[in-house]
């Protein structure tokens, strides 16, 4: 059973959230009441798992400029914008899309 830490709904969530956010582990340690290599293992276990991060951390990394364009795509589609996001991100991974909508020609 998870419980809820620092406003996220688990320890490991709030791990990866914290980490997106630039604190060192042992900072991180220290937030959440656990132990420097209980953090790294909750890290560990959430990379391994593609656990996502939570959205206010994908909300972080995008400018609002881009925030605004995609709300009327997410309005027509009744979803958040944040639902758009992930859906985006999973339909370009899912179908190896990556290189054609960026491209960078694999940043070669």
């Amino acid at each position: 059973m998870t419980r809820p830490t620092l406003n996220y709904r688990s320890k490991t969530e709030a791990v990866m959230a914290l980490k997106a956010q630039g604190l060192r582990v042992d900072a991180i340690a220290g937030k959440i009441g656990s132990t420097v290599k209980n953090v790294e293992t909750m890290a560990r276990y959430a990379r391994r798992r593609g656990l996502p991060l939570p959205v206010e951390v994908i909300e972080t990394l995008l400018s609002d400029d881009v925030h605004q364009r995609l709300i009327p795509q997410a309005r027509k589609r009744k979803i958040t914008v944040d639902r758009l996001i992930l859906q985006l991100i999973t339909a370009i991974a899912n179908d190896n899309m990556v290189d054609a909508v960026l491209d960078d020609r694999g940043a070669a």
